[in-house]
């Protein structure tokens, strides 16, 4: 999968290229945003067709808006090829959506286990967030800057999972709780130098 992705995005950049669209010097910036840009669509188009699969595509999405803005600056485990990261991101959204059907069986219960994720999450985010992607290491400023983010994305969503649980929104509070699980399980599998290795 890596390989046809690469090959996919050098045939987009020489075109732009022999069309003037862009300057030698910025191949390389312009594979590598082309390369995230597709990868991001491929995993949106895998949590939708999962989401549909389920009949919960909101939920699917809202998952999917908090595990993303949460793992953006959090960090965490990359898979060492995009083929991999594809099937782990798919894997993710199953059990997501698993986990979910299973905490509403929980009735209260799942306002107590949101309590429990969020306190082991905010825990961790406190002391190792953000965890460096060995391709991309950040300044001293920008582990701050991450830290502060996640930390307050952290803090926005786990008071949104409570404005679900009040408006009896539970589905929606599976959803985010799930998400917490979930960023926890990937800064907990530390590892993986990730796709972009090409680069360095």
């Amino acid at each position: 999968m890596g390989s046809e992705m690469n090959q996919i995005v050098s045939l987009m950049c020489e075109w732009m290229y022999r069309e003037h669209v862009i300057r030698e010097d910025e191949l390389e910036v312009c594979s590598y945003g082309l390369q995230i840009t597709l990868a991001n669509m491929i995993n949106f188009i895998i949590m939708l067709s999962i989401g549909i699969l389920y009949g919960t595509p909101w939920e699917m999405g809202g998952f999917y808006v908090v595990f993303i803005s949460l793992r953006f600056f959090c960090g965490g485990y990359h898979a060492n090829t995009y083929g991999k990261c594809f099937l782990m991101f798919g894997m993710t959204c199953f059990a997501a959506m698993a986990a979910s059907r299973l905490f509403l069986r929980l009735g209260n219960g799942v306002l107590f286990l949101f309590f429990a994720a969020a306190l082991f999450l905010g825990i961790y985010i406190r002391k190792r967030a953000p965890m460096e992607h060995v391709n991309r290491p950040l300044s001293a400023e920008e582990k701050y800057c991450f830290k502060r983010r996640g930390f307050l994305l952290y803090l926005f969503w786990f008071m949104t999972g409570i404005l679900f649980w009040y408006l009896q929104k539970k589905t929606f509070l599976a959803g985010i709780l799930s998400a917490f699980i979930m960023v926890l399980f990937y800064m907990l599998k530390e590892g993986g130098i990730g796709h972009e290795e090409e680069r360095t």
